[in-house]
């Protein structure tokens, strides 16, 4: 019987195959006959089939097609398409089947079988089908890894040199030229590789010193070449590099308790992670860097959970009672989880599903909140949506962002400066799909900002085209769109307009004294509207010289200028920082409640100017990872960004801003925080 039947949704529709031969019943007796004489690598031919193709509109079930071949000259079952339901299982067998990792591009999956009587590696495809034995050997085998360009496996054996001991091996991906990678030649155990992002050296666990330590060595180099990354008196082990190669995670019991830790790829910054009672162990960092997948053990129960990186907002992957889940693996586009799960008393099989880290989760809310929205909420959040598409190249991110703009431009009229946070969207959806229409749109908006739109007798852009008043908030809009449309049709005119705006609204609005931003300044009456110095606007002000400063080359006459201003801002607000790493809705009243909208622009804009090389990276990089973590523990499992004060226009006194709602999920709000947290 089969163990895990009432794993499979039962509503799940059954394949239909169409045969091009035959029909009858008899002919699929002969199938299996054919298929069972067939030698192994033809049997494998009849499993493969496409990459997943992910289904954002219906998120469990994907449609994908098989072909069901030979190696020989006759095709004797049709090519046919039909659903697969999630969770998939793709191990059909009453064997223990653990340790799951996915090749780089996808397609297979490798992992721990016992199906040969001991321990070996086996390879088998995303969707399910024939596993393939790798290794074949008399020994046992563990922890299997793929090189970052998957060429090669990494993988643990207790064929070592000396009798009975571990060692690491590496060996082609088809399960050739097998070799010894890293072995100390004495009664030590060197196991739980990891591939260094060059695919030139591993991260492995190793008892060596008599304790178990993290280790990091050259392939196929001698004891002398090892660094040793802890040094404790507890066991560390199963380390795991993050994917842009910056974080190795672990399990570590120095606490007295197995938790999950941190530290940096050399070794320093060790910190703990996870905090509890139960055991933690196999953790992983997800491809965007927004999430952390582990497993936690607890009265004999073992379930794999999803925490941030603030390791809140946690969220648990197994919630069936008598259910254990351990061992996820994210794949590389971030979009699919394998893991292994067994019944109570039953045996581990590999599971694959539909997964969402908590970085997309953020886009994931906002999207299904923006459908009755074309306005500059929906704009800054397609800001979000642009820079997750462009730093993390998940594809659902430009799928939101294309659905938005195809939504919002029919009939749109042009009014208002704000607007140009679609156009915006649309020059972005234009880069990735050259379509006129979306072009179209972004040169009327630049037409109408240069020609139409109304100013003060200086030539600052008035935010509510009444040419007088001149509001931080147009900082959010004007400018990144003008640095794009300037790259895309390559009229400098965009950027130059672009610098002067940045450059004008700093004159009204920067305080010379503070360095901090006011709300508003009237010409008429050449005074501030808003005095106030605003958090989100302060934040939108640092948006638009990020802008411009991104893409204005070291000899710009103008460059020093807008550093200076940058810069001066940066300073002020830097000491204004709560303890817990976010900015007051005032920025410069410490009673005042702590925002998120603008803590992010703030920390996205100081991140920025510390990877640039604007700030000093001594002094700012601390107040950005406090920022980091402040926002996340701010953002709930689902998704929804928290404690963003509702829109406000300029308001004559500070402590109205005080009283403003801050509870309810707000489009920028969404929007700001992909920006900040995307990597």
């Amino acid at each position: 019987m089969n163990q895990l039947a009432d794993f499979e949704p039962v509503n799940r529709r059954s394949v239909r195959l169409r045969f091009l031969l035959l029909g009858a019943p008899l002919f699929l007796v002969l199938i299996r006959f054919l298929i069972a004489a067939m030698p192994t690598g033809a049997q494998q031919a009849l499993f493969q089939g496409p990459p997943l193709e992910h289904n954002w509109q219906n998120p469990r079930v994907v449609l994908t097609s098989t072909v069901l071949l030979t190696q020989s000259n006759f095709l004797p079952v049709v090519l046919n398409t039909y659903p697969i339901a999630y969770p998939h299982r793709i191990t059909l067998d009453s064997f223990n089947n653990t340790e799951p990792r996915f090749s780089p591009d996808g397609r297979s999956v490798i992992f721990i079988s016992d199906r040969a009587g001991n321990t070996d590696v086996f390879s088998i495809d995303v969707d399910g089908g024939l596993p393939i034995n790798l290794t074949q050997s008399a020994r046992s085998e563990d922890t299997p890894v793929f090189s970052p360009d998957g060429t090669t496996i990494a993988y643990a054996s207790n064929a070592g040199t000396h009798d009975g001991c571990w060692a690491i091996f590496t060996m082609s991906p088809d399960g050739s030229n097998k070799q010894i990678a890293i072995d100390y030649f004495d009664e030590s155990h060197e196991i739980q590789p990891w591939f260094s992002p060059d695919g030139q050296s591993l991260y492995f666990s190793s008892n060596v010193t008599g304790n178990w330590e993290i280790f990091q060595a050259p392939i196929g180099s001698d004891y002398f070449s090892w660094t040793q990354l802890t040094h404790n008196a507890a066991a560390d082990r199963f380390p795991v590099l993050s994917p842009d190669g910056t974080t190795v995670i672990f399990r570590s019991e120095r606490d007295g308790n197995s938790e999950i830790y941190l530290m940096d790829a050399d070794g320093s910054n060790q910190r703990r992670f996870t905090n509890s009672p139960s055991y933690e162990s196999f953790g992983s960092i997800t491809s965007d860097m927004s999430g952390v997948v582990y497993d936690s053990e607890s009265v004999g129960v073992s379930k794999s959970y999803l925490a941030n990186p603030a390791a809140t907002g946690v969220i648990a992957l197994e919630t069936r009672s008598g259910w254990h889940m351990a061992q996820s693996d994210i794949s590389s586009d971030g979009l699919w989880r394998v893991y292994a799960s067994k019944p109570e008393g039953g045996a581990w099989t590999l599971m694959v599903d539909h997964f969402v880290s908590p970085l997309m989760a953020i886009g994931a809310t906002g999207f299904a909140a923006s459908q009755n929205n074309c306005d500059w909420e929906s704009g800054v959040l397609a800001y979000g949506w642009s820079y997750a598409w462009e730093t993390t190249h998940q594809n659902q991110a430009l799928d939101w962002l294309k659905s938005y703009v195809n939504r919002c431009l029919p009939g749109k009229t042009i009014s208002h400066v704000n607007d140009a946070t679609l156009a915006h969207a649309a020059l972005v959806v234009y880069q990735s799909d050259p379509q006129p229409v979306y072009l179209n749109f972004a040169q009327d908006m630049a037409d109408w900002l240069m020609t139409t739109a109304q100013r003060t007798p200086d030539g600052t852009l008035s935010h509510m085209n009444d040419g007088d008043s001149v509001w931080c908030d147009t900082m959010l809009s004007v400018p990144p769109f003008l640095v794009r449309m300037s790259q895309v049709t390559g009229d400098m005119t965009y950027f130059d307009e672009a610098v002067d705006q940045v450059l004008k609204h700093a004159d009204h609005l920067q305080d010379p004294g503070t360095g901090l931003y006011h709300h508003a300044w009237s010409a008429a009456q050449n005074g501030y509207l808003g005095p106030a110095y605003w958090g989100r606007g302060n934040g939108w002000a640092l948006l638009g010289d990020v802008a411009v400063l991104s893409v204005m080359t070291d000899t710009h006459p103008l460059r020093p200028t807008l550093l200076s201003i940058y810069r001066d801002q940066a300073a002020a607000l830097l000491p204004l920082q709560d303890s817990s790493g976010l900015w007051h809705n005032v920025v410069n009243h410490t009673d005042f409640y702590l925002e998120t909208s603008g803590t992010a622009l703030i920390g996205y804009a100081l991140e920025r100017g510390v990877a640039e090389g604007w700030l000093d990276n001594a002094q700012y990089l601390p107040s950005v990872e406090s920022a980091r973590l402040g926002m996340w523990r701010k953002i709930l499992a689902g998704g929804m960004v928290t404690d963003v004060m509702v829109p406000t226009g300029p308001l004559s006194n500070d402590a109205i801003y005080n009283t403003l709602p801050h509870s309810e999920l707000q489009l920028y709000g969404q929007g700001v925080g992909l920006l900040f947290e995307s990597p």
